[in-house]
């Protein structure tokens, strides 16, 4: 009886939890491999850290602090949250300094070379909504490349890319 009364507590606190605090197995997703730091560098020159970080609800957090080649500083926050209901990551990015800029996309896990999520960018300041394209190329465990793309006569124009090596 004991063990029945245990099993329906399990299933029952199984069924409370929500499906994104669940996570896809760290030995196949490289996603958890970002987490910790990484010193990245735009194509426009722009150095930046950026530092992942797991939330208490599962998902990852991303900070990148940046700095412009003319000496600008300036901050972009991503949320990469996993759904185990859809099998997919949801990203969100946003800029804590400009309201009007909000990207976000899906993708499936990280288990290939390149990790691609297909979404939206919608800032006024930039030509409105437009369909958006982010990939992750992983070289290593400790370098990646990350290409952001918008959608341009039927194809996937790069708009920024960013190569980064682990610092931490």
């Amino acid at each position: 009886m004991r063990a029945v009364t245990a099993w329906a507590l399990l299933l029952a606190l199984a069924a409370a939890t929500p499906a994104f605090a669940q996570t896809p197995a760290h030995d196949t997703d490289h996603a958890y491999q970002l987490l910790g730091g990484w010193a990245c560098e735009s194509d426009a020159h722009s150095r930046a850290l950026w530092t992942f970080t797991r939330n208490a609800d599962g998902a990852i957090a991303l900070k990148n602090e940046y700095r412009t080649p003319v000496g600008a500083f300036g901050e972009f926050d991503e949320t990469y949250r996993f759904d185990a209901t859809t099998n997919r990551w949801k990203w969100a990015a946003s800029d804590p300094n400009d309201s009007h800029i909000h990207d976000d996309g899906v993708a499936g896990p990280w288990t290939a070379q390149d990790w691609i999520f297909e979404g939206t960018m919608d800032a006024e300041g930039r030509g409105g909504k437009r369909d958006l394209r982010m990939v992750f190329h992983r070289h290593s465990d400790s370098t990646y490349e990350r290409e952001m793309q918008v959608r341009r006569g039927g194809g996937w124009s790069t708009i920024s890319s960013s190569a980064c090596k682990r610092v931490s």
